[in-house]
C-alpha cells in the first residue's frame, strides 16, 4: 500500500497571529487528512 493511503495525516500547518496594538495572540492549526472512506478533508482547530 502506498504511503499516501496508509498515513491518515498528510500535512499539518500552524499559523500564529499576533497584534500587539490590539492585544491579539491567536494560533490556528490546519491538517489535511483522509477520513474513513478515503476522502481528503481539511481540519481546522
Amino acid at each position: 500500500m502506498p504511503d499516501e493511503l496508509r498515513s491518515p495525516i498528510k500535512h499539518q500547518l500552524v499559523l500564529h497571529r499576533i497584534g500587539p496594538g490590539q492585544g491579539i495572540r491567536r494560533f490556528y492549526s490546519l491538517m489535511i487528512e483522509r477520513d474513513l472512506f478515503g476522502t481528503v478533508r481539511l481540519v481546522r482547530n
